[in-house]
């Protein structure tokens, strides 16, 4: 995904001091399907929250569920927080 995120264009036009962060909770399914995408906390900025949605959607599928998992759970929701670094939008790093 982060690669996604480097070649996108209309997230490289953006303000470098759009955002600091934005958290996204993402519904995805066993063989890769995304359902809902829901704003968890916004950037600040409306473009940058829809440029950040629309990559999302345009990067599926994404990878199948491991078998063990899909034997256990049939949705899975992904909370993921992008952060500002001022030279580009970055999936930021659990601490």
């Amino acid at each position: 995904m982060q690669t996604e995120i480097e070649r996108d264009q209309a997230l490289k036009r953006l303000h470098p001091s759009a955002s600091s962060e934005l958290r996204i909770t993402i519904e995805t399914f066993p063989q890769g399907q995304v359902g809902s995408i829901e704003v968890d906390g916004s950037s600040g900025s409306q473009e940058l929250d829809n440029a950040v949605i629309a990559l999302l959607k345009r990067s599926t599928p994404f990878t199948s569920f491991p078998q063990d998992v899909c034997m256990k759970a049939d949705i899975l929701y992904l909370s993921v927080a992008f952060e500002n670094t001022g030279s580009g939008l970055r999936i930021k790093q659990p601490k």
